[in-house]
């Protein structure tokens, strides 16, 4: 799970906090550690931008990387499955998305996938009406089209919602679409109520 680089907050918070353990702990320490850490230790050390810094690191950090997140996806569950599985909040979307990308990952790279990832930046949103649902940009895999990838992925995230898939539900379940400009900006929007997928990006 990787985090944008945060340089100048390594530069503006070095005085050291101290921890439940009694242990001192300087915000610069926390670059680089996994979201589940970073959490854990965020009440304790203010470690979280504010939703604007924090959308401007991302956008920053996923531009520089020597390749393009050039298509776009976003996912929704329909009801009867949230209400089968009470999954109203953000943690159980997470999970729904983490399996459909080890899955998507093993059918693209094979037994590779335990150690290559499709790259990908995942936001979860959350919308009156709609509840929690994802959108996410994916670079389109080298031996794929991007219509070809955009099926594969379709194909998999409705097998993850298996038979619950039907039913009243005023949006399509899954849609996807070439990346176009001012997407991610669109994506990262309201970060102090949406959020950075951390455990499901991938950017390598």
């Amino acid at each position: 799970m990787l985090s944008p680089p945060r340089a100048s907050d390594r530069k503006s918070r070095r005085s050291p906090l101290v921890a439940k353990k009694g242990v001192a702990i300087e915000a610069s320490e926390c670059v680089g550690l996994n979201a589940n850490v970073k959490d854990a230790l965020a009440p304790v050390i203010g470690f979280r931008l504010s939703p604007p810094r924090e959308k401007e690191e991302w956008i920053e950090f996923a531009a520089g990387k020597p390749y393009r997140l050039d298509l776009g996806m976003c996912f929704h569950a329909p009801n009867s499955l949230r209400q089968a599985q009470k999954g109203w909040d953000d943690r159980w979307l997470q999970l729904l998305l983490s399996s459909f990308f080890t899955e998507l990952d093993r059918r693209v790279f094979g037994g590779a996938s335990c150690r290559r990832h499709t790259n990908r930046l995942v936001v979860l949103q959350k919308a009156d009406g709609v509840g929690w649902h994802a959108h996410a940009q994916i670079m389109t895999p080298k031996r794929f089209s991007q219509v070809e990838f955009a099926e594969l992925a379709k194909e998999v995230w409705l097998a993850i919602l298996g038979g619950k898939q039907t039913g009243p539900f005023q949006k399509p379940l899954f849609w996807s679409e070439p990346v176009a400009d001012g997407h991610l900006p669109y994506m990262l929007t309201n970060l102090d109520t949406n959020k950075v997928d951390e455990q499901n990006t991938r950017l390598t």
